[in-house]
């Protein structure tokens, strides 16, 4: 489980720091995470994948899953992309997080940013080749005139 719950603890008085903030952040993350562990991963709520029998393109709603560890991934908006050529392609979503909001630092230190968003990387990867950090929405399949086929058997519900 690796190392111990540690919270900071606050008084009045303490000058904090950022690295202070930072593990106050960090705390709460990895609890809310191992309690969302108890109910399981998968997709909770929306992320339905979609495509036009000839289509080019993959569409995914917006929605939401918890992955693996407990994190909480949110799809905000319809995500869309282009089909590999693949006879047969799973559609991979990954929790993953992304710096926003720059600012002007010191000097030496050029721009930091002062938040973190939560966007979900969506990819495309081989039937065998698993989702270990991530959960599979669907089995997409191209037939071979093209007419594309979207298998939403093998994405994980979690039940409630």
């Amino acid at each position: 489980m690796g190392d111990a719950p540690t919270r900071v603890n606050f008084f009045d008085g303490m000058l904090l720091t950022g690295e202070d903030l930072r593990a106050e952040q960090e705390y709460s993350r990895r609890m809310r995470g191992l309690h969302n562990r108890l109910h399981g991963h998968g997709v909770v709520e929306g992320l339905e994948v979609s495509a036009d029998r000839h289509a080019q393109e993959v569409r995914v709603g917006a929605g939401w899953a918890i992955d693996r560890q407990g994190r909480e991934i949110v799809l905000a908006d319809v995500w869309s992309a282009a089909l590999p050529d693949d006879r047969v392609v799973d559609l991979v979503i990954v929790w993953a997080e992304v710096a926003a909001c720059p600012v002007p630092a010191r000097p030496d230190d050029g721009l930091l940013h002062t938040r973190w968003v939560e966007a979900p990387s969506l990819s495309f990867a081989a039937p065998e080749a698993g989702a270990a950090d991530g959960l599979v929405l669907a089995r997409i399949r191209r037939g071979r005139l093209g007419k594309v086929s979207v298998d939403s058997s093998v994405r994980r519900p979690l039940s409630r």
